[in-house]
């Protein structure tokens, strides 16, 4: 018997931006809080910005594919 590879998450925090006309942008990602925070702020200055959401994305490094709280790559 193989013995399993020890499963190891890695937390990342997804930037989401919603402007006036209803589009939502490409959901920057990031892996330290604070550039997040600090991204977020520079684009909540935007006029054309409604809104900035910051949630919390957790990715699995052996499963390129799996992708927790978010959309499935598309091949």
């Amino acid at each position: 018997m193989r013995k399993k590879k020890a499963q190891r998450e890695h937390h990342y925090i997804r930037v989401v931006i919603t402007y006036t006309d209803g589009e939502t942008s490409a959901n920057r990602v990031f892996k330290d809080k604070t550039k997040a925070k600090e991204y977020a702020a520079r684009q909540r200055a935007s006029p054309t910005v409604k809104k900035v959401t910051l949630k919390p994305f957790v990715r699995d490094t052996y499963a390129a594919t799996t992708v927790r709280n978010g959309p499935k790559p598309v091949r």
